[in-house]
């Protein structure tokens, strides 16, 4: 190495062993370096040589990993890895191991050896991620937020706050009821009856003569266009089942925990419908329903049929609504429910990681088969032919516009109903945001400007769940950027290091720099500064 003007070597006495692997390091701190081999120093040397002379700024970058300037002799062998280290560690035996990142170029296999160790991360995170709810900081914060909001709630509450709110709900109540009125009002009237009636024969028509013109024009362009698209749902198909298979021993785990969640699930909304006396009251209900309706022949009464019919099925309605009223009220069931969507997220997303390793064009052959991609473009493309024809164009013109002049007619019809009690909605609101921001000036306005909103919580909670996840995954927690990052960088390889941009200013007349960057280079560069 040259040091100052200076040529400068430190070399051990003994060779490494050829065709075997060997954990070289070299420990420089501005004075002394020093080599070891497979953790056993094997050579020192006094010297001045910093890690900041090699790439000086604004100049030729002529200096190699394991080779000579400007890249002569090369070293003859294989680098599994190399890893740069800002301090001298105490014991480098016991440092972490490598990350399996890079900001560089990569090599092929990268992608698929860096999956397959951390397979199983999206496992874990998961794992992570429930452990973090019983974190004593967690819970504690998230408590204290609960806490805090309550109190900002409580601080805004009034009589009159309440009044508001009552009728605000009764409200919008009114406005659903009004709106499905205007609707089938709206949908009675004879002109949009025909206006209806004329756009489904007119749809009847189009699809038939699109069909016509595909069979007799189109048919060998369709008949491609569905056999590439059935070749490749089936390649899909086999790369996901063998996705399956490869990562089973990961997945069947995950499987038992759904499916016993979801039996926990079940039992629990059974428990819930055999306690609620409405929704006892409803099976009482329907079970006389179906009896009455068993004693009725339908030749001879088909109306007392359909009355018994009608209330059968307005009675299943009223179960769902009962049903739906349980489960949203329970927190054990949304908990259950929350873990099991929890775990089926987890496994599609390492499927679908997989049959990237599987096949890499699994994405883009995925992406072919969805109902927006390049199949059906380019169905689409020639049905927009079909559809430039002048007697199709003709039919489509006019199906468009009775279907314009019945949305719209519908959207103006409706919102000139509604109007008046929008407005009366907004009004209440505003009145309500008075009331709220009266009854906390009244408690203690300065109290509650100093409690914490919700950003201020999200950006607490946040940390705590970086740092903890940091100790729980350590190089795992920036996975998914990092290995993106890394991947990215495949599009060019980079032939410098790219310290330029950061220190222009060196790059400047040594005059114009200040005081404090002139002792600094004269300190680290004197060779160029002094």
């Amino acid at each position: 190495m040259r040091v100052g003007g200076k040529s400068e070597e430190v070399r051990s006495r003994t060779a490494i062993e050829k065709g075997q692997w060997a954990l070289c390091r070299v420990e420089i701190d501005g004075k002394t370096i020093r080599l070891w081999v497979d953790n056993e120093k094997v050579a020192e040397a006094k010297s001045g040589f910093r890690a900041a002379d090699v790439y000086p700024a604004g100049v030729a970058k002529r200096n190699f990993v394991a080779a000579a300037r400007g890249g002569k002799n090369p070293f003859h062998g294989a680098i599994e890895h190399f890893r740069i280290f800002h301090v001298v560690h105490p014991d480098f035996t016991n440092i972490p191991e490598v990350p399996m990142v890079s900001s560089r170029r990569i090599s092929p296999d990268y992608p698929q050896r860096f999956a397959e160790k951390y397979a199983d991360y999206p496992i874990k995170q998961m794992r992570a991620t429930e452990k973090l709810q019983e974190d004593e900081l967690h819970v504690f914060y998230t408590n204290f937020y609960a806490a805090v909001n309550e109190r900002r709630a409580e601080m805004q509450r009034s009589d009159e706050g309440d009044r508001l709110e009552k009728e605000i709900e009764a409200l919008k109540s009114e406005m659903s009821r009004k709106r499905n009125e205007l609707t089938a009002a709206f949908n009675a009237r004879p002109d949009i009856e025909a206006a209806r009636a004329r756009s489904n024969e007119l749809n009847q028509r189009l699809n038939a003569r699109r069909a016509e013109v595909r069979k007799e024009q189109y048919a060998e362009e369709m008949a491609d266009i569905d056999q590439r698209a059935r070749a490749t749902g089936q390649r899909v198909n086999e790369i996901r089942e063998a996705a399956r298979v490869a990562m089973a021993d990961h997945l069947a785990p995950l499987q038992e925990e759904i499916d016993k969640l979801t039996e926990d699930l079940n039992a629990r909304r059974s428990e819930l419908q055999e306690n609620d006396p409405d929704a006892v009251s409803n099976r009482a209900e329907r079970r006389a329903a179906e009896e009455e309706l068993a004693k009725i022949d339908r030749q001879q009464d088909p109306e007392g049929h359909a009355r018994w019919q009608a209330t059968i099925r307005s009675l299943d309605d009223k179960h769902r609504e009962i049903s739906n009223e349980l489960f949203r009220e329970d927190a054990s069931l949304r908990d259950m429910q929350r873990r099991i969507d929890q775990r089926r997220s987890v496994m599609r997303s390492m499927l679908e990681s997989q049959a990237r390793l599987i096949d890499p064009g699994f994405d883009a052959a995925a992406r072919a088969n969805h109902r927006w991609g390049p199949f059906n473009q380019e169905r689409q493309a020639i049905q927009d032919i079909i559809d430039t024809i002048p007697d199709i164009a003709a039919i489509k013109e006019e199906m468009e516009g009775l279907n314009g002049f019945v949305g719209e007619g519908l959207r103006a019809f409706v919102g000139e109903g509604l109007e008046d009690i929008d407005s009366r909605i907004k009004a209440k609101e505003a009145q309500l945001r008075d009331a709220q921001r009266d009854a906390a000036v009244a408690m203690n306005w300065d109290e509650f400007n100093a409690l914490p909103g919700g950003w201020t919580a999200n950006q607490q909670l946040n940390a705590i769940r970086r740092s903890f996840m940091a100790r729980e995954l350590p190089f795992m927690t920036e996975y998914q950027r990092r290995f993106h990052a890394a991947v990215a960088a495949q599009r060019k390889w980079h032939t410098e290091v790219d310290w330029d941009d950061r220190l222009d200013w060196e790059k400047q007349p040594f005059e114009e720099l200040t005081p404090t960057v002139q002792n600094w280079l004269r300190r680290i560069k004197p060779y160029l500064y002094q």
